[in-house]
């Protein structure tokens, strides 16, 4: 059986996990490491509630993960306490796993070693504690590709590969509105799945967008053939904090194809 869990926004979280705590086969969600280091309050309710904290995204804020590996030498070693800090918070909280940018759209062609190497070092700092704490950190990648010609695919897998830990993984950032054929989906799946933690499936709901139910199906017994043993995240786009209720309960029907409510 694959976990599922559902992405809340910064901002809206508290709706979110109340929504949530009205499901019945999703009881996990996933916050990002900012939400968890403001205070008490989204643990408590959390468990208030009977949920799991499970995921917790953006190990630092997008914007400065995204230049990370450029950052002066001289504060490399302030921003590796940092992110150690916070992931023990999160192991605090119980949180499974952790995802996080690496700035992949930076790697360039004349300074692919560099560049990755900066990655590849960075992430292994990371790896005694992340075994320590039992704690998966995953690297963000989008499929389908953001543009073509986009290497961001090919530097994740190169990234994860170089590592070498069984605690670090990749994040599937899946836009199924943009997928090709499902042979190629198929394909993609054989390639990756050994080195996936998670699979987070992103819509926009106020746009119109949806989740077609009899893929859901499909991509359980995907995954499932290919002994995946990470979670499956929605992460819906909501415009609005009144479509929450209406949206929460929508996932909960598709999620149990991945995860089958036991019978009373």
């Amino acid at each position: 059986m694959i976990t599922c869990a559902v992405s809340v926004a910064d901002e809206t979280w508290r709706p979110w996990f109340e929504a949530v705590g009205n499901m019945k086969t999703v009881r996990d969600v996933e916050c990002s490491a900012a939400v968890l280091a403001a205070g008490p309050e989204p643990l408590a309710l959390a468990r208030r509630l009977g949920l799991r904290v499970a995921h917790a995204r953006d190990l630092l804020p997008p914007d400065v993960a995204r230049y990370l590996t450029e950052s002066p030498a001289r504060g490399r070693e302030d921003i590796q306490a940092c992110l150690k800090k916070t992931l023990a918070l999160c192991h605090a909280a119980e949180v499974g796993s952790v995802c996080l940018q690496m700035g992949l759209d930076r790697i360039g062609e004349a300074t692919f070693q560099h560049d990755l190497g900066e990655r590849v070092r960075l992430l292994r700092a990371l790896m005694p504690d992340a075994e320590r704490l039992k704690m998966t950190v995953c690297v963000r990648v989008r499929f389908p590709r953001a543009f073509p010609g986009s290497k961001e695919w090919e530097h994740a897998g190169n990234l994860v590969h170089d590592v070498m830990h069984p605690c670090c993984r990749l994040a599937l950032d899946l836009v199924p509105g943009e997928l090709p054929h499902p042979a190629e989906v198929e394909k993609m799946l054989r390639t990756v799945c050994f080195n996936t933690g998670l699979v987070r499936l992103h819509y926009q709901p106020s746009a119109g967008e949806q989740l077609d139910p009899a893929s859901q199906a499909q991509w359980s017994t995907a995954l499932q053939k290919h002994g995946f043993k990470g979670g499956v995240v929605y992460c819906p786009r909501l415009g609005s904090e009144e479509a929450i209720a209406a949206v929460a309960a929508q996932i909960d029907a598709w999620a149990a194809a991945f995860a089958p409510v036991p019978a009373d």
